[in-house]
């Protein structure tokens, strides 16, 4: 592949971003629980919550000057509302009262259940809700009989690595994501 990209004279490889991929492999839950919401939610609320915390998110889409932020916030939320509409079990959510702080959206059925998506709200950020929300995630896991989960961010969001250490989860592997343009695309 390397040798590829090196001589190529149709397209042009853009380094977008590295992964950094993470697993919690204890059998002991860390954290004070947070009791989750009772209120179910929907397809409209999760999308809406992608919209407001994704936005200006860096991500392998924003590395490439051809992709349309806008367009890219829009496929974020697609993925969301694809994994919520698959199975609305995937959704996990922490928060005050019915007002909700920090989102998951978790792939239960991968072979190691994965994080696929989650965040917190821009309001509620700062405030330890993303502890929270991964602790819960930990608690559901466990409920759903598994003992382990994995979930990804770029290298650079190291407020969320950090938040995964403090909770017993290690590093597992770095992925690199590059983006293969044809030159013309440039033009």
């Amino acid at each position: 592949m390397s040798a590829f990209l090196a001589n190529n004279d149709t397209h042009t490889a853009i380094h977008a971003d590295t992964l950094a991929v993470w697993r919690w492999n204890e059998p002991q839950v860390f954290g004070v629980r947070e009791v989750p919401l009772g209120r179910k939610y929907g397809t409209t609320e999760v999308r809406a919550w992608m919209q407001a915390s994704f936005v200006d998110y860096e991500n392998h889409y924003a590395a490439n000057p051809i992709f349309d932020r806008t367009a890219a916030l829009a496929g974020y939320a697609e993925w969301a509302e694809g994994i919520f509409d698959l199975d609305p079990e995937s959704l996990v959510t922490v928060g005050v009262g019915a007002e909700v702080r920090g989102f998951a959206l978790v792939d239960w059925t991968a072979e190691i259940p994965n994080i696929r998506l989650n965040a917190v709200l821009p309001e509620a950020r700062g405030q330890g809700w993303f502890s929270k929300l991964i602790t819960e995630t930990m608690h559901q896991a466990k409920t759903h009989g598994y003992h382990s989960l994995e979930s990804s961010t770029q290298v650079q969001n190291v407020a969320v690595q950090r938040t995964w250490a403090a909770l017993g989860w290690r590093p597992e592997a770095p992925l690199d994501t590059t983006h293969l343009v044809r030159n013309e695309l440039f033009r």
